[in-house]
Formats: structure tokens, C-alpha cells, sequence
């Protein structure tokens, strides 16, 4: 094995003193993101050293490459840091809650974790994800898992035509986690997560469930947060409130929908929007050539009403197998018939027969000669008659085809038209704020076209009505559409932000502010946004770079001043704080809260410019415009004898 120094975290191959590796195309300079443990973290007494990250972190964990040093090959390692309770320590590797409150939550769900580990490892199924070990250490615990070479299922559908693939082809795959499914099952587990992201081909074409994660965290009548997890398309109604009656059939419902992906290349209608009457597609609508029970197995698999799914996995199975089972039986070939032998040596030497058989002879060569020539005369006749039946029936074909294609263009017409008016009505129900109206206008435009304006503008509509996994879901398509529009990411990551999933929130903030080089008014919002996201991962350095960025576009707005010189306070540079403060009243001097931030740095005592007359004339002011929160501070002040 290569040495800690040079083996790429990506391959865990030599690649020498160089920063991309030759082998795997790894780049060790890449950021891994802040949640992330740095590469080549060694873990569990010096038994594994910590990889890249694979895939996208979850709300849960963040699962990386791993090299187990005993054995010498690759593992998968999954690590527990549930991003709305805890956060990296200095050290960068050891996790703290974020409260006493946020502990209480955080240790249960650890239990949890580790015993979903317990339970996993009893599984020996090869279309189960197989756990290795697991260990607790930094004050978390980690699931160290085999890994296998392949391909995620969601990259496999992505590189397929219209993103789909064959009816057939998609039961073939989903059977075998079905029967994975069965055994999980029984054993008193659901998964929760089903969904084309968490269902990993190997290169040898066996399908395998990854990601039990969910499966544990149904933490009772603990923080909502822990407790509602679902993925919006895949997870059925009962998975988007606490109390939700959940079991097998919220896995059905998950399975099918990742079968209704599969098939038709299309993500299903959100459960919530179904409950808000909005209607599934069927699949058949979508795909006319499947099955018709194959479409009615998918749509009771996915039905609201939890009692209409299929009791089982087991009965869920049934239904596809009927759906596959397509065979036509052959027909019989006709018995052959028995033809009588004759001896004609011994007939030929009788004369009168001799002489019988000339004139037969004779009179058959004429008839021939004359059959045959009716018979050429007939066969031309024929053709010809075949020949201009084929034309007349090809320029009937092509009249209807031509029927059909002008039928479907203005049918295509209208229906962009309809999307088009829809999609004004959602904006003007959304100018008089009434978001519910818009969705259902911008709803019914999608239904019509699947338009990237309308998933946008259903997206804002979802936003201002808080419903944020909607709006993730619809920025998302957005982008699938059109992965150039920065809006999109910049929509997408404020809603991210609200969700609490900073991490995903910064990297579109990013991306946002790639492709927006040169509207400078957006460029402020996203670098003012993105350093709220950093402040509330605890990124200070990077929250005051991006507030400096915002600045340096704008410097006549008082927002970032005031908001830098807040965290210039935190990291206890307060004569920048105070500059900043100053700069902020002086753009807004009828702002209470911008005196209120100055007057508290001149109370502060490791402050060289510590003024309390200064400090007490700025808190004043900030009563006297009104500012709330300078009188709690004056209050504070005077209990303790310093106002």
C-alpha cells in the first residue's frame, strides 16, 4: 500500500506527489464541503482512513470512501451528523450539538443510528447493502458497509434515452429489492427511502438497497425534524406529519413510485399535491405500450388511501409478475398425412398401362403448356392488382399520418396555448399574493407543458408559502430543464437555507454565482444570502468574506456593514466591528438596530475603544427610533450597575 502521503482519497492508489490523481481523476484540492471529515482522517484505532464523499450528504449523514487497513480493499463508510443538531468542533472531526436542547435529540438519534447498525448486520441478503462493523468515536458513530463498484441507479436512468427504460427492464430490476424488501420486512423494519437515488447497480448488473438511515429515525414524539423524513414523489402522505401511520405499505407506495420513474422517465406527483387534488398521471398515459395491469399494479401500489396498497411486498410482487407474464403460447403444427406407397416398376411393364400412361403423358404436357401460360397470365394480373392495392393503402397510410401529425400539432398548439394562460393567471393570482390560487393555475400549466417558467414560478409561489420541500422539488426540475439560469440555484438555495440544509444552500450559491458574472444587484442578494448560510454553519471567516464581497458591489446599503460588523464583534475585532457600525449608521442614521450593535461594542470591556458614554448616547438613540431590542439591552445594563 502507498504511503498516507501520496495514496489518492479517491482510489486509494498511488498517485505520487501530484494533487489530480492519473488514475481515478480525483482532485484532493477539492473542498469536500464543511460538514465533511478532512481526507485521510484515520478512524477506529488506525483501522480506516476516511475517502471522498460519495453522492450528496444527507440530513442524517454523510457516507465517504474508505480504505480498511487490515483487509487492504475499499469500504464504505457512513458517519452520523444530523446537520440541524450538531456541527463540526475546531478539530474538524469531533461533533457538538448545537443546544442542551438540540443534545437530548442528538443522543437519541445516535442511539438509533447504532441500532439500525445492530439490525442491518443481521441481514444476509445480496440485494441488502451488507454492514462490516461499526464503532463510535468523535463523539458520534460510524457504519463501515462493503462497497461496490457500479453506478447508482438515478445515474444509470440519466444516461438512458428520455431518461427511461423498459417495462420489463425495471421490473427486472425492482424485483430482487423487492425480495431484499421481504426480508427486512419481517423483521419488524421499513426503509422509508426508497427511491432511484438509493438503489445502487453493481457492475455485474445485481441491483442492491443502500441507505437504511431513514429506517431508524422514526424517533416517537421527538423534534419534528428527526421524525419527517420522506422524499417528495417517493414518500406517500403518512410520511409528511410525525403521527402518520407508517409500515410496509409506505414502502410499497415508495417502490412503486421508483417503478413509475423508472418507466416513465418522470418523477410522480407529490403526495401532497395529490392530497390538494391534484392527479397522478398514469403510467400507461405517459408509456401507451405497458401493460394494462402493469399500470393498475402502480396505481394501487401508489394510492393515497393506505388500506387500497397491496397488504405485502409479497402481494405487490404478484401484481408484477402478472403484468410480466406476457408469453404467447405457439400453435400446434398440423399432423402429416399418410401417403400410400405404389410399386410403379411393376406397374410400368404392363403394355396397356405403357401405352395409358403416353397418352396421360401427352395430354398432361398440353395441359401444362396451357395451365402454365393461364397461370403467368394470372400472376401478372396479380401483381399488378397487389401493386396498386399497396399504393392506394400507402397513400392512405401516409393521408392518415398526415391527419394524425396535424391532428397532434394543433392538440401540442392548443395546449401550449391553455399552459400559456394558466401560467399568466398563476402570476396575477401571485401579484395579489394569493400563492394557493397561483400553484393550482401553475399546476395545471405544467400539466399541460412541462414548462421551466412555471416550475419556476410555482417554485417562488411554494417559497412564500413556506412549503419548501415543494419548492426545493420545483427549482429542481427548473434547473434539470435549464441548468444555466442562476435564478434557479439562487431560488433553490434560499429555500435550502430555510430547510436548514446550509451545505446544499452554499453550493448553489456558488453555482448561482457562476453563472451571474454581471447583474450586480443579484450578485449582492447571493453573497449577503450565502454569508447567512455560512454564519449559520458556523463559517465566520467565510460569512465576513462574503459580506466583504457584497460591499465591494454595493457600498451604500447598510445591511452588510452592520451584519459584518456583527461578526467582527463574535471574533473579537471590535475596532472593525465599530468601523463597520459607524459606516452603517452613517448610510441609515434613522436605523435603531445599527446604534444598538455599536452601542453594545462600546460596553465591551476587552474592547480598546470601550466608551460607555459613547455606548449610552448610542443605546438612547436606539430607543428613541424605536429599536425594541436596545431596551432589553439598557435593562441587562442597569441590573448590573453599568448604565
Amino acid at each position: 500500500m502507498a504511503s498516507l502521503k501520496t495514496i489518492c482519497p479517491g482510489c486509494f492508489q498511488d498517485k505520487g506527489a501530484v494533487v489530480i490523481c492519473p488514475k481515478c481523476g480525483f482532485d484532493e484540492s477539492e473542498d469536500q464541503g464543511s460538514l465533511a471529515l478532512p481526507l485521510k482522517t484515520i478512524l477506529n484505532d488506525k483501522k480506516y482512513i476516511i475517502g471522498k464523499v460519495l453522492g450528496k450528504p444527507g440530513g442524517f449523514g454523510i457516507t465517504y470512501l474508505g480504505w480498511d487497513m487490515t483487509l487492504h480493499n475499499r469500504v464504505a463508510i457512513k458517519e452520523y451528523i444530523p446537520r440541524q443538531l450538531a456541527s463540526r468542533k475546531s478539530d474538524r472531526k469531533t461533533l457538538e450539538p448545537h443546544s442542551k436542547e438540540s443534545e437530548l435529540d442528538f443522543k437519541y438519534g445516535l442511539e438509533q443510528f447504532l441500532q439500525e447498525a445492530r439490525t442491518i448486520a443481521k441481514f444476509d441478503n445480496v440485494h441488502i447493502v451488507r454492514i462490516r462493523s461499526f464503532f463510535e468515536e468523535n463523539s458520534t458513530a460510524y457504519i463501515v458497509m462493503d462497497y461496490y463498484d457500479g453506478i447508482p441507479l438515478m445515474d444509470y436512468l440519466s444516461r438512458q434515452p428520455d431518461e427511461k427504460i423498459p417495462w420489463k427492464t425495471a421490473i427486472d430490476i425492482m424485483m430482487p429489492i423487492l425480495d431484499g424488501l421481504r426480508e427486512v420486512h419481517e423483521n419488524n423494519i421499513i426503509h422509508r427511502d426508497i427511491k432511484p437515488q438509493n438503489i445502487y447497480i453493481t457492475t455485474g448488473g445485481r441491483p442492491i438497497l443502500l441507505d437504511f438511515g431513514a429506517a431508524r429515525y422514526s424517533f416517537g414524539n421527538k423534534t419534528q425534524a428527526l421524525t419527517v423524513v420522506m422524499t417528495p414523489g417517493y414518500a406517500p402522505p403518512e410520511q409528511y406529519h410525525a403521527k402518520g401511520k407508517q409500515g410496509p405499505w409506505t414502502d410499497i407506495y415508495a417502490c412503486a413510485a421508483t417503478l413509475y420513474n423508472l418507466i416513465t422517465g418522470e418523477v410522480p406527483t407529490d403526495a401532497a399535491e395529490r392530497l390538494a387534488q391534484i392527479t397522478l398521471k398514469p403510467p400507461v398515459d405517459i408509456v401507451p405500450d405497458i401493460p394494462k395491469s402493469l399500470n393498475e399494479a402502480i396505481l394501487a401500489a401508489m394510492s393515497i388511501d393506505l388500506n387500497a396498497r397491496p397488504a405485502s411486498i409479497k402481494d405487490f410482487q404478484d401484481m408484477l409478475l402478472n403484468a410480466a407474464d406476457t408469453k404467447a403460447t405457439s400453435d400446434e403444427s398440423p399432423k402429416s398425412a399418410k401417403i400410400a406407397k405404389i410399386n410403379w416398376a411393376a406397374a410400368l411393364k404392363n403394355k396397356k398401362i405403357q401405352k395409358t400412361v403416353l397418352a396421360v403423358s401427352i395430354a398432361a404436357i398440353l395441359i401444362a403448356l396451357t395451365v402454365t401460360g393461364i397461370s403467368l397470365y394470372a400472376r401478372e394480373t396479380q401483381r399488378k392488382a397487389q401493386i396498386e392495392e399497396q399504393q392506394k393503402s400507402d397513400a392512405q397510410k401516409a393521408a392518415e399520418a398526415k391527419r394524425l401529425k396535424e391532428e397532434a400539432a394543433k392538440k401540442r398548439e392548443e395546449t401550449k396555448k391553455q399552459a400559456a394562460i394558466d401560467l399568466e393567471r398563476g402570476k396575477a393570482f401571485a401579484s395579489k399574493k394569493d400563492y394557493a390560487s397561483a400553484i393550482g393555475a401553475y399546476t395545471k400549466s405544467i400539466e399541460n407543458e412541462r414548462d421551466v417558467v412555471s416550475y419556476y414560478n410555482r417554485g417562488l409561489a411554494y417559497l412564500e408559502l413556506k412549503q419548501y420541500n415543494s419548492a426545493v422539488s420545483d427549482f429542481s426540475e427548473a434547473i434539470k430543464i435549464d441548468p444555466k439560469q442562476y435564478l434557479y440555484y439562487m431560488n433553490r438555495a434560499i429555500a435550502n437555507s430555510k430547510r436548514n440544509f446550509y451545505a446544499e444552500a452554499i453550493a448553489d450559491f456558488r453555482r448561482a454565482l457562476e453563472l451571474n458574472p454581471t447583474d450586480m444587484e443579484h450578485r449582492y442578494e447571493i453573497y449577503v444570502a450565502k454569508a447567512a448560510a455560512h454564519f449559520d454553519e458556523k463559517e465566520y471567516p467565510s460569512a465576513i468574506t462574503d459580506y466583504t464581497n457584497a460591499i465591494k458591489i454595493n457600498p451604500n446599503k447598510d445591511g452588510a456593514y452592520a451584519y459584518r460588523g456583527f461578526l467582527y464583534q463574535m471574533t473579537g475585532n471590535c475596532e472593525a466591528a465599530i468601523e463597520d457600525f459607524s459606516r452603517a449608521i452613517q448610510l441609515s442614521p434613522k436605523e435603531g438596530f445599527n446604534y444598538r450593535l455599536r452601542g453594545i461594542s462600546y460596553y465591551d470591556k476587552k474592547c480598546p475603544l470601550m466608551d460607555v458614554k459613547k455606548g449610552n448616547s448610542d443605546l438612547t438613540t436606539a430607543v428613541r427610533l424605536g429599536d425594541e431590542g436596545a431596551k432589553e439591552v439598557i435593562l441587562k445594563l442597569s441590573s448590573e450597575g453599568r448604565f
